[in-house]
């Protein structure tokens, strides 16, 4: 399962589906970093939790950091886990901490559950996804974790979790497990809930190609193109019937024009 907005190489790997949404959250535990304006304009040092350096999570907060305006200089990053960054943030050892993660994540929701902890909302997003057109804009309602947690809706971006297998595999292992994966998804929304199967187009959509045996599933009930050019492929053979029909009756008509030619040059040299 990839980010769909990670660039990977993909040589290596196809995309099969989207599967849920993930969202972005900057949590803090203090009052005073309640906003994107407070954690810019504070002066000291701010420790903030996240993934490792190379993880497309990191690159997406240093980013947002840019955009923003923020002074790196002055942010210590603390390369850790999700689980150790909602310990760290409970005991006070990090003002912030970052995650990309789906709405069913246990982490998130016991964070956001925590009245000491808090979302800070991310500001002029349409700007932000003028320049990374592969998020979205998401709104997480007020109370969706627990009454009154969130305590006010969190706007924030979304990016989507994408399933990819490599592309060493056969085009009929690929398949097979794409009709499967598809013909579950009942199975698979029942056991988690935010589960929301999604084709992958394959016009840029993301950075990874959709397997060839994939997008064979997915257009598995398209008509063939016989099926959509029947009446273009019937008036073609209607003028070439025509067309072919017609020929006798001309080679009869320049025989008959040939034969006069010759009895007329026949008559003069009589």
């Amino acid at each position: 399962m990839v980010q769909s907005n990670a660039k990977w190489n993909s040589k290596n790997i196809s995309a099969v589906a989207y599967v849920y949404s993930e969202l972005y959250f900057l949590i803090t535990n203090r009052k005073d970093l309640m906003s994107i304006k407070d954690i810019a304009n504070y002066r000291d040092t701010l420790k903030i939790a996240r993934l490792d350096s190379p993880s497309q999570t990191s690159k997406d907060l240093l980013d947002l950091i840019r955009f923003y305006g923020i002074d790196s200089s002055r942010l210590r990053f603390v390369d850790t886990t999700y689980h150790r960054t909602r310990n760290m943030l409970k005991e006070g050892k990090v003002d912030l901490g970052f995650m990309i993660v789906g709405l069913g994540n246990e982490v998130i929701s016991s964070i956001l559950k925590d009245s000491t902890m808090h979302p800070v909302a991310f500001e002029n997003t349409d700007a932000y996804l003028l320049r990374r057109h592969k998020l979205n804009k998401f709104v997480l309602p007020m109370g969706f974790y627990s009454l009154y947690r969130p305590e006010k809706n969190y706007e924030t971006f979304a990016t989507k979790a994408m399933l990819v297998i490599s592309s060493n595999l056969s085009d009929r292992t690929v398949y097979n497990f794409t009709r499967a994966l598809f013909e579950k998804e009942s199975e698979l929304v029942n056991e988690y809930p935010f589960c929301q199967l999604q084709k992958v187009g394959n016009e840029g959509e993301t950075y990874i190609p959709v397997h060839k045996a994939v997008l064979q599933y997915y257009n598995r009930d398209q008509p063939s193109f016989l099926d959509r050019n029947t009446n273009l492929i019937a008036t073609i053979l209607s003028v070439v019937g025509l067309v072919l029909s017609a020929i006798p009756i001309y080679i009869e008509f320049k025989g008959k024009e040939k034969r006069k030619r010759v009895k007329s040059v026949i008559l003069e040299m009589q």
